[in-house]
This record gives structure tokens, C-alpha cells and sequence, in this order.
């Protein structure tokens, strides 16, 4: 039986070792034992790449939320300046942003009213 929680690995300790402990690949009847998904289908003519599969999930996660930041960090230095001129009013709901302009908008939960 495999069990296999991605969430268990990280990037640093999936590739220093954790890769190792798991097999390869896997059967269709070890995959359908221990399957918890119940959106994907564990179907009886495919043979499992786990680690390959696992491996590519633990990078992806580290991608998306490691590459991303650090150009939200330099995109936001350059506009932090403009940003920075721009009030919030939440002293009363809804809370207002104050533009350099002067125009008031009203900040709801998923828009902006002007």
C-alpha cells in the first residue's frame, strides 16, 4: 500500500531524500488501496509514475509561490511611490479610499463604488 501526502514535502526535503521513499511507479491495485481522490479515476491499464508525478506537484507548488513574489516585490517598488499617495479612510464603513485627485471611493467586499 502507498500512502502519499504532498503535503508532507517540501521542495528542500523532497530533494534531499524524501524522493527516495517513494517507489517509482505504481500499480493500478496499490494506486485504487490507498486512493483518496474521488474526482480522479484509478484506472486498471495505467501504471502510476508516483515519484515523477509527485515530484513535478512539489516543484509547481514551489514555483508558483516562490518565483511570482519576487516579482510582486519589484513591481510593487515600482509603483510604491504612487501607491503611497493614495489615503484610506476606515475610521466609518464602507471605508473610502481618498485619490490624489480628490475622488472618494466607497470599498465594498468585491468592488469599488465611486
Amino acid at each position: 500500500m502507498i500512502t502519499l501526502f504532498a503535503l508532507e514535502y517540501t521542495i528542500d526535503n523532497f530533494r534531499h531524500g524524501k524522493a527516495q521513499t517513494l517507489p517509482c511507479f505504481c500499480l493500478p491495485a496499490e494506486a485504487a488501496s490507498s486512493h483518496l481522490d474521488p474526482f480522479t479515476p484509478v484506472r486498471p491499464e495505467v501504471v502510476y509514475p508516483v515519484r515523477a508525478a509527485t515530484r513535478y506537484a512539489v516543484e509547481e507548488n514551489w514555483r508558483s509561490f516562490t518565483l511570482p513574489g519576487g516579482r510582486a516585490d519589484q513591481a510593487l517598488q515600482q509603483v510604491q511611490a504612487r501607491l503611497d499617495t493614495y489615503q484610506i479612510v476606515d475610521s466609518n464603513w464602507p471605508v473610502k479610499v481618498l485619490t490624489p485627485a480628490s475622488s472618494y471611493y466607497e470599498c465594498y467586499q468585491n468592488s469599488m463604488v465611486n
